[in-house]
């Protein structure tokens, strides 16, 4: 009887705790030519780089997170080339709270867009 009562009470706050904790939820996909993400708050990122030539923002919100726009294809990182995924992820400043700057062509522009501190890390690992 004591295992119902508990299982009875756990249940309930379980259901009080839920929704407190909605807006903490991030779904992340990710191989080494894909990464996509949402949270709760309507925030949705995908990149994908299916060419070799760079990474291809596909879907972003809201639009002109980060200074991207869909359609963008990121070239670089703090001047190193990028034509994976994976190596946007696991470029140190993906890992490291400081500014980054990427190379972005749009349209027949190259652009040079500054993150912010954690602006990298941020989009390549987002957290609740």
């Amino acid at each position: 009887m004591r295992h119902l009562i508990l299982l009875g009470t756990l249940a309930t706050a379980s259901f009080f705790v839920l929704p407190a904790q909605a807006g903490w939820h991030v779904q992340m996909h990710g191989t080494r030519d894909n990464l996509s993400w949402h949270d709760a708050g309507g925030r949705e990122l995908k990149l994908a780089s299916l060419d070799g030539t760079g990474i291809r923002v596909i879907r972003i919100t809201p639009a002109r997170h980060a200074g991207l726009r869909r359609g963008d294809l990121i070239t670089a990182v703090d001047e190193q080339p990028v034509t994976r995924v994976a190596e946007l992820r696991d470029h140190p400043s993906a890992h490291r709270r400081e500014a980054s700057r990427l190379t972005v062509r749009r349209g027949h522009e190259t652009l040079q867009l500054a993150l912010a501190a954690g602006g990298l890390a941020a989009m390549a690992h987002p957290h609740p």
